[in-house]
């Protein structure tokens, strides 16, 4: 007796997305529960099929579509988390003049940034400003620059700087204060959804624990990971009662400029209850030098694995990737940071011991960075917000 078909037949285990997979698939369910059933003579069921076969699709794609769009409108209008958008890179800058006449620095002056020895990104000058009579420079950052274009390509640049625009010629230098900073790029659609699952958990506006501080941060532009220190004021560095302090690290495991650290303070100053100071403070990096000597497999180049074990320890060494919770076996931390207060040589000597190529380490030393290097079971931290940075790393093959 042949089997009876049902609604879920005809839709479970379908590919929504794609009607001939859908018309495959209902053929497939036809022919198993009505025997002698064949798709070419099928006369109208024939065209049913596929009518039915594109419904599916359509519907499957409003579906994805439209539970999106209901999921960003509650994250925007009713959670207010707002989705990240692109912002340009800025620093402060001195113009020096080559009289003292008198000039004005335009607004939109543009000024171009080197990137490296090639290439540069444009800048343009934010808001007049005058230099009087007497004056042969400005005052020390009084020009504010934001890149042309925004996202994170502006970000992290030191100079040379110098302006482009034909308007400029009473200019003699222009010297950057600090490290340009603060560009965004506009945050990927499933990026903000993933986003807001997280910092839903969270729908008190108030900041009252660990946790709250350091989800609270990774919604601020450029932070990929976060930690908060309960009972320490980072301003004077010493534990003290009703004190939190979040320490916020870029993807790179770098500190964030001093105007987006002042942006972040304040913006979690108006969510902590009263009688509570907050404070926003920087990583504490120890440079590690390491010596690591190790044999060679049969067939397989000495000067390439020696390259291949500087790079692995480099890498491990790296502040992008220090205290990152995988590597501790807690991908559930919510800052995406565990603080080590030391890196220890058996981890060192299993990195190495995993290059391909390697046979068997003979030896590994490691030490501050200057330091003599010793054979030392580990070398301590710095700091209550330590990450660490690869210092000389000297390899041989033996």
């Amino acid at each position: 007796m042949p089997g009876r078909l049902s609604v879920d037949s005809f839709t479970l285990g379908l590919s929504p997305h794609d009607a001939a997979s859908n018309e495959a698939q209902i053929d497939a369910e036809l022919e198993a529960g009505l025997p002698g059933y064949d798709p070419k003579r099928a006369g109208l069921a024939y065209w049913q099929k596929k009518a039915f076969a594109r419904l599916v699709a359509d519907v499957a794609v409003m579906h994805q579509e439209g539970r999106s769009a209901i999921f960003r409108y509650f994250a925007e209008k009713i959670a207010k988390i707002p989705p990240i958008l692109a912002a340009p890179a800025t620093v402060t800058s001195t113009w020096t003049l080559i009289d003292e006449e008198g000039h004005t620095i335009e607004d939109g002056t543009e000024v171009k940034i080197a990137v490296d020895a090639d290439n540069y990104e444009a800048f343009v000058v934010v808001g007049d400003v005058v230099v009087p009579v007497g004056k042969a420079s400005t005052a020390e950052g009084e020009v504010l620059l934001q890149a042309k274009e925004p996202g994170v390509a502006g970000n992290e640049l030191v100079g040379p700087a110098s302006p482009i625009s034909a308007s400029t010629a009473f200019v003699d230098a222009v010297t950057l204060e600090g490290v340009t900073g603060g560009g965004v790029d506009e945050e990927d659609e499933d990026d903000y959804l993933d986003r807001v699952v997280r910092e839903a958990r969270q729908f008190s506006t108030s900041l009252i624990v660990k946790e709250n501080f350091e989800i609270d941060a990774l919604g601020f532009p450029t932070v990929a990971r976060a930690l908060c220190l309960p009972a320490w004021n980072g301003d004077e560095g010493k534990a003290e009662a009703l004190c939190f302090t979040v320490v916020p690290l870029t993807a790179a495991g770098k500190a964030l400029g001093e105007l987006q650290r002042d942006e972040l303070q304040a913006r979690q100053a108006d969510k902590v209850p009263s009688g509570v100071d907050n404070f926003v403070g920087v990583p504490a990096y120890t440079k590690v030098d390491v010596l690591a000597e190790h044999t060679v497999l049969p067939g397989f180049d000495p000067a390439t694995v020696e390259a291949a074990v500087a790079a692995r320890l480099a890498s491990y060494l790296d502040p992008a990737n220090s205290g990152l919770p995988d590597a501790f076996g807690d991908p559930g931390n919510i800052g995406g940071w565990i603080p080590a207060s030391a890196v220890y040589r058996n981890e060192l000597i299993a990195e190495v011991s995993n290059v391909a190529g390697v046979d068997r380490v003979v030896a590994l030393k490691l030490a501050k960075h200057g330091s003599e290097l010793k054979t030392q079971e580990s070398v301590a931290l710095a700091g209550v917000a330590p990450l660490t940075e690869p210092g000389t790393i000297t390899v041989s093959s033996i």
